[in-house]
């Protein structure tokens, strides 16, 4: 099984609970997820950190590559807005299908670049055409799919399976966390290499002939109407859109297929 960790940099700002600076405690999370997963199906466990460059990424880096990391890469940005969700899930799924075509699992932690909120995950996922789950508590692989058990509720759990290659935004809390090995921590800092991958290229080509969009019209809600939320949730993708559906049909809205 080879697995691509995409990494959160804290560009050497430590977090208020977090336990040291360079590494959040997410990523160390699923860091001891792929490394527990290679030594018990075998295969490879790479790292990739979206990032400008900042000294600090090397030390990330080398830090990743002290808890047994086959490969870390670093995917250079000049001046990027990291915030702007759509166009950062489409790097990031080009970059794997050029440089990582063939991976089995791409792992994302609970806190990537747009916190908790699974957005960039997802959309990575749908610009790949993976199948992808989120809050995953627990993965095994059965021959080439995958098992994950996952919270859909606070008191709620599903085991929901799916075809490898898949997409996993893991919140792994099981376990015991992986400990530096010093051979490993030998490596980091002797001869381990930080592969560099350049990112403005890739945005270059995303959108390269792309015409400019202009907006027409900006609306806004009216206040004065009764809003009403709505969760949609299911154990699978399938049930959150049927969820959906029944609420656009309830609403009066009408067209094929639904």
């Amino acid at each position: 099984m080879d697995i691509l960790l995409i990494l959160r940099n804290l560009y050497g700002s430590q977090g208020f609970f977090e336990e040291e600076e360079y590494l959040s405690e997410s990523d160390r999370n699923v860091i001891s997820e792929a490394m527990a997963l290679k030594e018990k199906y075998g295969g490879t466990v790479s790292a990739v950190l979206f990032s400008e460059d900042t000294p600090d990424c090397e030390k990330t880096l080398k830090k990743v590559y002290t808890y047994g990391v086959s490969k870390a890469y670093h995917v250079v940005f000049q001046d990027f807005d990291f915030s702007d969700t759509k166009t950062f899930a489409k790097v990031i799924a080009k970059v794997i299908e050029r440089t990582f075509p063939g991976y089995d699992l791409f792992l994302f932690g609970r806190l990537a670049y747009d916190g908790d909120a699974v957005t960039i995950a997802t959309m990575t996922a749908e610009h790949l055409r993976l199948p992808r789950v989120v809050y995953s508590k627990e993965i095994e692989k059965k021959n080439d799919h995958l098992i994950c058990r996952k919270c859909i509720s606070p008191k709620e759990e599903a085991a929901l399976e799916v075809r490898m290659p898949a997409l996993v935004q893991s919140i792994r809390e099981k376990g015991i966390r992986r400990q530096p090995k010093i051979a490993d921590i030998v490596r980091a800092y002797s001869d381990a290499e930080i592969y560099q991958l350049d990112g403005e290229t890739v945005y270059r080509d995303i959108y390269a002939g792309a015409s400019s969009v202009r907006l027409v019209s900006e609306t806004e809600p009216d206040d004065a109407k009764e809003k009403e939320l709505k969760i949609l949730n299911g154990v699978s993708d399938i049930e959150s859109a049927e969820a959906l559906i029944h609420t656009l049909k309830e609403l009066g809205f009408s067209a094929d297929g639904l």
